[in-house]
């Protein structure tokens, strides 16, 4: 029996972390959640079942990521293991981990053919597959097939998803790009003259990341929530691609700072919204952190979203 499961984010559009909102995320996009991702039946008495998630409409022309997860629950070996997407689509990357660093391929090929080799018991494979959506349509249908060769298997396991398409910009996500990590932003000490700087640690190169702070930025904030300091907007260029969380780090001084707020009771706003409405976001990472200094604080906030940020 192969267990899997299917998750589905959308990639590319501006990320305006506005420090709110992969799963990625729910700025103005919702994300949707699907509880069942239409699955398939084996030959065997087992049954393969999966689920999903995915922002409710992505952009025409847009990538989207598919985190796809199949664990081989049988107690014979399958001796091939294949992945392949039947519509067609256009594959933009296609990467892949097991469990025990077992050898094979997934490139990024037009129809998808990926095969993984022998799978053993207990042995499980993710694959991370970004597909290019077209440029007009309403919505793109894709069937991922994970398919099997062995004693006691021969079977296949169909995936299928759909991904609505509407041309509305303010979308967020988890894209795949390289590791290396790029600085953006204002990297000045802080001082009576400049009382906030903020900078992006980018997960990398080709981002296309802006950074700005001070007078010149409109605040987000609302009455009710008593902010200080200034305005950082950060905005991340349509097309860009990312994995993982943007680092953002603000530094407040202490000018700015009023004496009733300490690093235990700071607290952080995305788009006039506290940072906590966005949290399910970011699996097993906390939302920001805040240190200490004797200049002031320094706010660490990891971001899926675009828009603005605010500290109160």
């Amino acid at each position: 029996m192969i267990r899997q499961r299917v998750s589905t984010l959308v990639t590319t559009l501006s990320l305006l972390l506005s420090l709110t909102a992969v799963s990625v995320a729910l700025p103005a996009s919702t994300l949707a959640a699907i509880p069942n991702v239409a699955a398939g039946r084996g030959t065997e008495a087992s049954e393969l079942t999966g689920t999903g998630a995915q922002p409710s409409t992505v952009s025409p022309g847009s990538r989207v990521q598919f985190s796809i997860w199949a664990r081989n629950d049988d107690t014979s070996t399958v001796s091939q293991f294949f992945l392949t997407e039947t519509t067609g689509r256009t594959v933009y990357s296609a990467t892949w981990s097991s469990s025990t660093g077992k050898t094979g391929s997934c490139a990024a090929s037009t129809p998808l053919n990926c095969s993984f080799g022998q799978l053993k018991p207990g042995q499980s494979i993710d694959a991370v597959i970004v597909l290019q959506t077209p440029m007009s349509a309403a919505s793109m249908p894709v069937n991922f097939v994970w398919s099997t060769v062995g004693i006691g298997h021969g079977d296949s396991f169909p995936v299928a998803d759909s991904v609505g398409l509407n041309g509305t910009d303010d979308f967020s996500g988890r894209f795949l790009v390289s590791s290396d990590s790029p600085v953006v932003g204002d990297v000045d000490v802080v001082s009576t003259g400049n009382k906030q700087s903020t900078t992006v640690y980018s997960p990398a190169t080709g981002i296309g990341v802006t950074v700005q702070d001070g007078t010149g930025v409109s605040s987000a904030c609302v009455p009710t929530t008593k902010c200080f300091g200034e305005t950082s907007d950060i905005h991340v260029g349509n097309g860009s691609a990312q994995y993982g969380q943007f680092k953002v780090v603000v530094n407040l001084h202490s000018s700015a700072i009023p004496k009733s707020v300490s690093a235990n009771n700071l607290k952080v706003y995305h788009d006039g919204l506290a940072i906590s409405t966005i949290c399910a976001d970011i699996p097993a990472a906390d939302c920001y952190s805040v240190k200490k200094f004797k200049w002031g604080f320094q706010v660490t906030i990891w971001l899926l979203h675009n828009g603005k940020l605010n500290i109160g």
